[in-house]
């Protein structure tokens, strides 16, 4: 049995409409932290959250916050 990591957004992708009905789930692809402002989006490359980056900077946020991130009931994840 081979495991699989449900936590990745690619793990949730799904081909179109399935024909028994089902919905296509569409992951987010950014975050920010409510709390510290720090700003994450999806790296496909990598296969993980990244810093984004501005001007040069990272907009990492307070190393120390438990983040609050923004995705929550207003987010759809299904597909429109």
């Amino acid at each position: 049995m081979v495991a699989t990591n449900t936590t990745r957004p690619e793990n949730f992708k799904s081909q179109g409409r399935h024909p028994w009905g089902m919905a296509t789930i569409v992951p987010p692809r950014a975050r920010t932290c409510e709390r510290c402002g720090r700003e994450d989006t999806w790296d496909d490359e990598r296969e993980t959250w990244a810093i984004r980056e501005a001007d040069g900077e990272k907009l990492a946020g307070d190393p120390h916050c438990l983040h609050e991130w923004d995705i929550n009931g207003a987010y759809n994840p299904f597909e429109a």
